[in-house]
């Protein structure tokens, strides 16, 4: 947390793009997904914080990455809820599209819903 903090505090954009796309509320990944049920607790907290510090400092909620996925379409996939949940409370759309590639009805229309089940 201290390293996006300084990052941010030093002008680092948070909504720059990686070559996939993807910005910096997108990259939370396994380093903050709950690996052992001991420490969920621990990286549901740092999801959390992490998320809400982005959104604060301007991290947009309603972009997609070059397959068409929002955060809260990338989030799940690696178990991130508490970043899901501050998503949530911020109006991210639940239903969101899930890009290219859905095959699935029940991908389509409730994409989060699916991902949080796996």
């Amino acid at each position: 947390m201290e390293v996006a903090e300084a990052l941010v505090n030093a002008g680092a954009d948070v909504n720059l793009s990686g070559n996939d796309g993807r910005k910096s509320i997108m990259y939370l990944g396994t380093k903050y997904a709950p690996l052992l049920l001991d420490r969920y607790d621990l990286h549901k907290n740092l999801q959390v914080q992490v998320t809400r510090f982005l959104l604060a400092k301007g991290a947009k909620i309603d972009i997609c990455d070059n397959a068409g996925q929002s955060p809260i379409l990338v989030l799940p996939e690696d178990g991130l809820i508490g970043a899901v949940e501050v998503l949530l409370e911020h109006r991210a759309v639940a239903n969101d599209y899930a890009g290219p590639g859905s095959s699935i009805w029940i991908d389509v229309e409730y994409p989060v819903f699916t991902l949080l089940s796996r």
